[in-house]
């Protein structure tokens, strides 16, 4: 039967272990965490586990290594590695004697370098006493879903917006082994006496996590939407030292403006019903979650990203976004047309937004990037 690396690592926690284990899968973290989880398994009541596991173990190896007893009587853990499934084929019939009557507390553990599942026909041949678990690599909710378990693990709280940004800092290809000595540094941190506290938190934690070309830039959104200038200056100029390309930050600073300034529009709406909701029933239509579910709908983002935004346009009146896009609007002109340098012109961009933060709405007269 196949399984996904979650289901398996449940499936073995709540105690049941089966005799076989057929991974394969990119994730090599996964995959060791996986064969560290089945360790812990065979270890009860502080049994040791016999471990026959090295890169140069071969898949005749550890087949004639089940077919021998143990050498202390003790539990055993075998595990091997493969490139391909044709390897499987000349010992089917050892293993699958094996799984008919596994020894007690043995357990084979064997790793494939692919990234696709085993055939149907591989799948039978196997038995129903095995696992066939994917370890590929994680995205989305998936990945979200692996870092949360990560904090549990540490007794950390649960903070999306915190998970959210440890993504940031490893953008498409997020390093396991990297986000996971994160997460020990955030544990160690909301530990130690001194912090004033014993949560890890998105706004406590900012400085604690390694950050990268895209951790920085999205500081400078989130900066602009604390209306704090001089930390979003410091971010951009962070932003380009790990080599950011100006017009993607500009980018990412008018999608921020605009988010912002479309959920300003949206909490002067007193009424909203979302497509869901019948438009005659009023006691739902003003309901603080109908309210709630219209503002993701007109903002298209997460139910975090939602709140974060919602609480960063409060901060706002419309003329200052307006303004500020304007004048982002120029600073790109300014960037593409070859009149000023990238990071020169968004760094004049921030200096101006800061005069109009402080002085209310309005462009500055008499500064102009064209000439």
């Amino acid at each position: 039967m196949k399984f996904d690396y979650f289901q398996a690592k449940a499936e073995i926690q709540k105690g049941k272990l089966l005799p076989l284990y057929l991974v394969y899968g990119e994730n090599t973290y996964l995959v060791c965490d996986l064969e560290r989880i089945i360790r812990h398994s065979l270890s009860r009541d502080d049994r040791e586990v016999e471990v026959f596991s090295s890169s140069g173990t071969t898949l005749a190896q550890a087949v004639e290594t089940i077919a021998s007893p143990s050498l202390f009587g003790g539990p055993r853990l075998i595990s091997c590695k493969i490139s391909g499934y044709r390897e499987v084929e000349p010992f089917l019939p050892a293993i699958g004697r094996y799984v008919t009557a596994p020894p007690a507390d043995t357990c084979l553990f064997i790793h494939c370098h692919s990234k696709e599942p085993p055939s149907s026909r591989l799948e039978m041949s196997l038995g129903g006493t095995s696992r066939i678990v994917s370890c590929p690599k994680l995205v989305g909710t998936d990945l979200e879903k692996w870092i949360a378990d990560e904090m549990s693990k540490f007794g950390l709280r649960h903070d999306p917006l915190l998970v959210r940004t440890l993504i940031r800092g490893q953008g498409d290809n997020a390093d396991l082994h990297w986000l996971s000595g994160e997460i020990e540094k955030l544990y160690l941190e909301a530990s130690d006496p001194n912090s004033g506290g014993t949560e890890a938190s998105d706004s406590g934690s900012e400085l604690y996590i390694s950050r990268g070309p895209r951790t920085s830039a999205f500081l400078v959104t989130d900066a602009i939407g604390a209306r704090d200038i001089p930390a979003a200056m410091m971010a951009a100029q962070e932003a380009f030292a790990w080599g950011e390309p100006p017009l993607r930050l500009c980018f990412m600073m008018a999608r921020h403006l605009m988010l912002l300034l479309r959920a300003k529009v949206l909490s002067k709406t007193p009424r909203v019903s979302p497509v869901n909701v019948n438009p005659d029933d009023r006691r739902a239509a003003k309901s603080d979650r109908t309210r709630e579910k219209a503002h993701q709908l007109g903002l298209g983002i997460s139910p975090f990203e939602e709140k974060k935004i919602m609480g960063q346009a409060r901060r706002f009146s419309e003329e200052e976004i307006v303004t500020l896009l304007k004048m982002l609007l120029e600073a790109e002109s300014a960037i593409k047309s070859g009149l000023m340098e990238g990071d020169v012109a968004l760094e004049v961009f921030l200096a101006r937004a800061s005069r109009v933060l402080r002085s209310g709405f309005g462009i500055q007269k008499g500064f102009r990037y064209l000439t």
